[in-house]
């Protein structure tokens, strides 16, 4: 698939108009919707999100598909891009669940968003590899305070207080161990992004790569979100977090259109 210029731009203004769509949508949305049924409630926001990750995803294997796919290069998007559909995967079963009423958590669901972090991080650690930059020590200073930094609001945020009411009640060890594992994988994959993210260097492909980095340290923080409102009970009708998570799918596709644009233009000059 070849995307010129132009063409990227005008999917990037399509994208952008969505994401305005999306944010009248979560600001009015619970006045609006309100008087629906709650299939109805939940439903608008879960497809708007797996339409946004499907985007990603697919855009993700096109960039790869630019490249041989055995080459390290391609090997990088596709993985990530399988990332995604393993995100995918795992919001479809949870939205399946919810609608017929099941709890949905801890469920098979989990199990897909979790092995997203395999290819997610893998693909990054091959990103690493590639980039042959050496960090100064300022910058291997800057990632390692990031590292620590983020590490240390999800540690205080999400993981603490998940392990403070398992050990209050001592019920539902799979449930304890099933939300431990969110933020673990999430401090893994912010460290990937932080270090790939101090190897880059000026570039056309760099700007995709920082939507896509955007992208993915949005997941973090929306994950985060997502479990301090778990863990305060907190429920509302478009929250938040299913906003940023939207948003951070959003970036990783307008990254990948940027990715397919460069390569398309550099190799047909």
């Amino acid at each position: 698939m070849k995307l010129s210029t132009t063409g990227s731009n005008l999917i990037i203004v399509a994208l952008s108009a969505w994401i305005v769509l999306a944010t009248i949508t979560w600001l009015f949305g619970a006045a609006w919707f309100g008087v629906l049924d709650e299939i109805t409630t939940t439903s608008i926001p879960a497809l708007m999100i797996m339409a946004s990750i499907t985007l990603g995803g697919m855009f993700l294997l096109v960039l790869g598909g630019t490249y041989k796919i055995s080459s390290s290069m391609g090997k990088v998007w596709v993985l990530l891009g399988t990332g995604l559909f393993f995100w995918l995967a795992g919001e479809m079963l949870y939205y399946s669940y919810e609608v017929q009423g099941i709890e949905p958590f801890p469920t098979v669901a989990d199990l897909f968003y979790y092995i997203a972090y395999l290819p997610l991080t893998a693909g990054l650690v091959i990103q690493m590899r590639l980039l042959k930059t050496s960090l100064s020590a300022a910058e291997k200073a800057l990632v390692i305070v990031l590292s620590v930094l983020a590490s240390a609001f999800i540690i205080y945020f999400v993981l603490w207080p998940a392990i403070d009411a398992f050990l209050a009640t001592m019920t539902d060890p799979l449930a304890l161990f099933a939300g431990i594992m969110y933020p673990v994988l999430d401090i893994i994959l912010l460290i990937g992004v932080f270090m790939v993210s101090a190897k880059l260097r000026r570039g056309k492909i760099n700007i995709a790569w920082i939507l896509i980095l955007a992208g993915l340290i949005m997941t973090t923080v929306a994950d985060s979100l997502y479990w301090i409102a778990d863990n305060q009970g907190i429920d509302e009708m478009f929250n938040w977090y299913d906003f940023a998570f939207l948003i951070s799918y959003l970036l990783i596709t307008m990254g990948a259109i940027k990715g397919i644009s460069v390569i398309s233009t550099t190799f047909s000059s």
